[in-house]
């Protein structure tokens, strides 16, 4: 994202007034300090008409919208951390975030969100849409209409956007069948699958890419259920107690989604810690402790915060300064965390 006169010159260390004078090339200045100060202005995009595009932006703020869904989940509550830093960055600039939080992931609930975020007068739109028709729907509409839409972490298939952040999560998938195949030294084993919900793709496509990786690479990994448990703790708790007790053989727990918590209280109940290797997603405090402890034996995470923190700034840097984004899908490499590397 471009940054402002202030910024340049704390980057370098010198006063506004000598960025100016090296920006402008009037008076004279160290060679020394003129090449910092102009290396610094193209690693950071910085445009001298910012600064007064900023303060003419200062009655009348460009306004951006995010819509957060499941923000009672730590990971989305990492999500929000990301938005909260662009939301300082941007409003130094003379724009504005308007944030809407959504408690659960309904489509219904979405677009009704998005007509207030309109009503607000929002240029721009982040989201993570719901798999629903109605929703891909009223966002074309917007998009057609003038408002550009990113969406993170989740995709909406048919949907027009200026661009997408996130992972690819069937790959991710894959990449979970492969690391249980190590935890469990390729003897393979019962795999019991726990997801949120598979009306969010993440979830989904999560699930897809370990069942077929196990089908194609990875044969003596056998999924023997696929459990919902909604992103509730508890419901993972019940869940997994369940299968400990119906399938006495059980390897492994691969968790594509929230809930981990629950999951791991079920196995330290169970006094089935260390016997059954588990694979969780997403590095928060509470997996962060279980990767400690040894119950969680590997957390694959996907930078929550950057999902967050990027599209607010893609919007505006395309709203504000004509600047397209660096591509239409910007996807981040997972994170292997171990109690190692933790």
């Amino acid at each position: 994202m471009a940054i402002t006169y202030k910024q340049l010159a704390d980057i370098c260390g010198v006063s506004r007034a000598t960025v100016d004078r090296v920006i402008h090339n009037r008076g004279k200045v160290n060679p020394d300090v003129a090449q910092c100060v102009l290396e610094a202005a193209r690693q950071y995009d910085f445009r001298p008409n910012h600064v007064g595009r900023a303060l003419a932006l200062a009655s009348n703020p460009l306004k951006i919208g995010v819509l957060v869904h499941l923000t009672r989940i730590e990971v989305f509550q990492a999500v929000l951390n990301g938005v909260h830093a662009a939301q300082a960055e941007i409003s130094a600039l003379g724009g504005e975030i308007i944030v809407k939080e959504q408690k659960g992931f309904d489509a219904k609930e979405q677009i009704r969100l998005l007509d207030e975020l309109i009503a607000d007068g929002v240029k721009g739109i982040a989201l993570s849409p719901a798999q629903d028709v109605r929703l891909r729907g009223r966002l074309n509409e917007l998009s057609r209409s003038g408002i550009p839409i990113v969406t993170f972490n989740t995709e909406l298939h048919g949907l027009e956007t200026l661009s997408h952040v996130g992972v690819d999560n069937v790959h991710g998938g894959r990449i979970g069948a492969y690391l249980m195949d190590l935890l469990l030294r390729g003897k393979g084993g019962k795999v019991l699958i726990i997801s949120g919900r598979l009306t969010q793709q993440s979830n989904y496509q999560r699930v897809d890419g370990f069942v077929s990786e196990c089908g194609t690479y990875f044969s003596s990994l056998e999924a023997v259920a696929l459990q919902l448990n909604a992103d509730e703790e508890q419901l993972a708790y019940d869940i997994t107690r369940k299968a400990i007790e119906d399938i006495p053989d059980l390897a492994g727990i691969f968790m594509v989604s929230c809930g981990q918590t629950g999951a791991c209280r079920a196995l330290e109940d169970s006094q089935m810690v260390g016997k059954i290797q588990m694979i969780a997603y997403d590095l928060t405090p509470a997996t962060e402790a279980y990767l400690r402890k040894g119950i969680i034996q590997i957390v694959i995470d996907q930078d929550a915060y950057e999902q967050g923190n990027m599209p607010p700034r893609i919007l505006f840097d395309y709203l504000f300064s004509k600047k397209s984004p660096p591509s239409n899908r910007v996807i981040s490499r997972f994170g292997i965390v171990t109690p190692y590397n933790v």
